[in-house]
């Protein structure tokens, strides 16, 4: 699935040494995802491909997602870009950002000992291939006028000069982000119930009692997501979540809804 070969985290401009993680890794996304789904199997989950949701539909026991009459009593809206299509009086406020990662062949002599970040990142080679990335822009109309080739040189010059001269393949995508750019985690915003003028903390928001969003992860899907489901896991059967309390809030996705209200009552 991958490899635990050391992170290096860099400054912007590579000049000094900001964090060093001797058990970062690199991965391959489509195995692991595979793996979950199979540890999810072994585990008794039901998986369904090739199932349009367009809605989602509550009564006061059981959430309906439209798939051949089966009901439910929970549902957690991991959907992306699609989660305020599904959530749309949740106020979770994602904007969609635009980003292209490069990949460059070269031999595995050439290769870097571990994983590097600065402005941009780049991998060691893997089945001959190096990974460089990545473009983050926002809006249908942004361009990146920084290239990854550009971000490489910034790390290791030589290198970039080996790759100019490598054949390369571009890869773009859209990724699902919040305006502080921290993922939402957790219940969502009871919209049926009235914010009273006396709330002023995270925990007096009401809270719709069967839906729950894992979203707006940006780029750090991989890292954010094993965490993020087992706080909602955690939450969900009531016991302790993996995170403290700073953490939570952070990640609450009625914060937006909080400060917007906040906003709007008197002092």
């Amino acid at each position: 699935l991958g490899q635990s070969c050391g992170v290096v985290q860099l400054n912007r401009d590579a000049s000094d040494l900001v964090h060093w993680t001797a058990d970062g890794a690199w991965i391959r996304p489509t195995q692991f995802v595979k793996a979950c789904l199979s540890e999810a199997i072994t585990c008794g989950a039901q998986v369904i491909f090739n199932q349009e949701i367009t809605a989602l539909e509550t009564t006061s026991e059981r959430v309906s997602l439209g798939l051949k009459n089966q009901s439910f009593d929970a549902a957690v809206v991991c959907t992306a870009q699609s989660t305020e299509m599904l959530l749309p009086k949740a106020q979770l406020i994602l904007n969609a950002l635009h980003g292209t990662v490069t990949s460059y062949s070269i031999s595995q002599s050439e290769s870097l000992p571990c994983v590097i970040c600065a402005d941009g990142y780049a991998t060691p080679v893997i089945d001959g291939q190096m990974v460089v990335g990545a473009s983050y822009e926002r809006g249908d109309d942004a361009h990146d006028q920084t290239s990854n080739l550009d971000r490489l040189r910034i790390i290791c010059e030589p290198l970039a000069n080996l790759c100019a001269a490598s054949p390369s393949q571009d890869r773009s995508s859209t990724r699902s982000a919040s305006l502080d750019r921290m993922p939402h985690v957790g219940r969502v915003l009871d919209a049926n119930q009235p914010l009273k003028p006396s709330i002023s903390q995270i925990h007096q928001m009401p809270r719709h009692p069967m839906l729950w969003v894992l979203g707006g992860l940006g780029s750090r899907g991989f890292s954010s997501a094993p965490l993020g489901a087992e706080i909602i896991a955690a939450q969900m059967r009531g016991v302790v979540p993996p995170a403290g309390p700073r953490l939570l809030a952070a990640v609450d996705p009625v914060r937006f809804a909080l400060r917007r209200h906040q906003r709007r009552s008197p002092c």
